[in-house]
């Protein structure tokens, strides 16, 4: 899938400043600004394409552009150029010779700029003709990007021993950051040779990743939280594997057997790569702060993502599912749909999928209405986003997922709820609660509620 980089800064940039960051990020630059000015689908490719404008944009105009952009793709990275912070703030503690993070509070001036929840939203500054980054996200302190290779065969796939960087210690795929102007898959040959020893015969697959990876340490020794961006590619190799390593961050090829891969001995990409089923997890407060599998327990300060989503037809019934017997919490009524949010993707992101993996059907996700932490007992078990969309379309509801579906209105719902909150799943309880609330209070004032997010339940 396509991915789009949107850039702003300020005029005096220029485009010599805007063409560095084209090729920090191995991009090329496709217009010299203008809300319209897109090049035809066919011209986008995954990773590599800018667009830009030198101009402070107002919020109506960055709207638009990402109004525009979703008609390309669903992968939008936002960037934010601004000239020499150190004139507005002092920071003696920054390290110019790195990629350090901007003072939170120089970045609260510019928070506006992220009101977009639904796009990675990455800061970047310009000093002594260099480029900085550092992500808008509160919970994310450092962000990196590079090019690997997913090589699996008979149940073992071929990983590196990281010796150096983030992921030091842990089994990683063979790759890297691209050198100045060298294509993705040219970057995929050299760092397979240089950390394996062998030689790529075949790239296929293409596919864009985003994971954050909780336990990152810079190199100042200052522990965080990573957004590793990626591009992956399926590869054939030929030769045999070296296990003395390139002499820089990889410590040596080994084929891993796939069945002993564990979040805490492999990094999470070498975990997508092997076909692992991987969720996001986040912390008390709700912020994303890691990975999972899926099937395996949780430590202590990471909880599942959940996303539900309501749809409604154009009566206003509302469709609910039963899940599968086999399932857990099977025989109850849900959601329309809903599940973990997997690793990479965002509650909406993973709303959509749900929608389209349980009951077959695409529509739109629109407004978040409620967004809480479920409690069982007085532990909190999960957060719960949930999202509305409407759609006529036929519903072709998942047998492995789905028992049974119905259209139900909401005043025979509000009654069923009353008399036999056994049938429902306790998630979903809570959820319409809040909706059947929002509506009454619209109902009362006239306005309209956004999304409801409530500290405890």
């Amino acid at each position: 899938m396509a991915t789009i980089h949107l850039t702003i800064g300020f005029s005096e940039l220029g485009s010599a400043a805007i063409n560095r960051l084209a090729e920090r990020l191995s991009a090329t630059p496709l217009t010299d600004g203008g809300v319209f000015g897109w090049k035809t689908k066919k011209r986008i490719r995954l990773g590599r394409d800018v667009i830009w404008d030198c101009r402070l944009w107002t919020r109506d105009k960055r709207k638009e552009y990402y109004r525009q952009a979703q008609k390309l793709t669903e992968n939008v990275i936002f960037h934010v150029m601004l000239h020499d912070w150190t004139k507005t703030v002092s920071h003696p503690t920054a390290d110019h010779t790195t990629n350090d993070n901007v003072p939170a509070e120089f970045l609260k001036q510019y928070e506006p700029w992220s009101d977009c929840d639904k796009y990675p939203a990455i800061f970047y500054y310009w000093r002594n003709n260099e480029i900085y980054a550092s992500p808008f996200n509160s919970h994310i302190t450092a962000t990196h990007f590079g090019i690997y290779g997913s090589i699996v065969k008979d149940g073992k796939i071929l990983l590196i021993k990281k010796t150096r960087g983030p992921y030091t210690g842990l089994y990683d795929l063979p790759g890297g950051k691209p050198e100045p102007k060298e294509s993705y898959i040219d970057t995929l040959m050299r760092e397979i040779k240089e950390e394996t020893g062998c030689k790529a015969v075949s790239a296929a697959k293409e596919r864009f990743g985003s994971v954050v990876f909780s336990d990152y340490t810079a190199q100042s020794g200052m522990s965080g939280i990573l957004l590793h961006n990626a591009v992956l590619y399926d590869v054939d190799i030929k030769g045999e594997p070296q296990s003395d390593g390139d002499g820089r961050d990889a410590g040596g090829a080994v084929w891993a057997d796939i069945k002993d891969l564990t979040v805490e001995n492999a990094t999470p990409y070498a975990l997508k790569a092997a076909g692992l089923p991987l969720i996001a997890t986040a912390n008390e407060n709700d912020d994303p702060n890691g990975i999972a599998i899926r099937s395996l327990p949780l430590k202590s300060d990471r909880y599942p993502m959940i996303a539900a989503v309501l749809l409604f037809n154009s009566r206003g019934n509302l469709v609910l599912q039963k899940i599968a017997a086999h399932k857990r919490w099977g025989g109850l009524w849900t959601y329309s749909a809903g599940g973990h949010v997997d690793a990479g993707e965002d509650y909406r992101t993973a709303a959509g999928r749900e929608l389209k993996e349980e009951m077959g059907v695409e529509p739109a996700i629109e407004k978040e209405i409620a967004a809480f932490p479920l409690l069982r007992q007085g532990k909190l078990i999960a957060f719960h986003h949930v999202f509305i969309a409407h759609s006529d379309a036929a519903i072709t509801p998942s047998p492995d997922e789905v028992a049974a579906t119905r259209e139900i209105s909401l005043e025979v719902l509000k009654k069923e709820i009353t008399q036999y909150p056994e049938r429902f799943f306790d998630a979903f309880l809570t959820a319409i609660q809040l909706y059947f609330s929002a509506r009454s209070e619209n109902d009362e004032t006239g306005n309209q509620t956004g999304g409801l997010k409530i500290d405890s339940i």
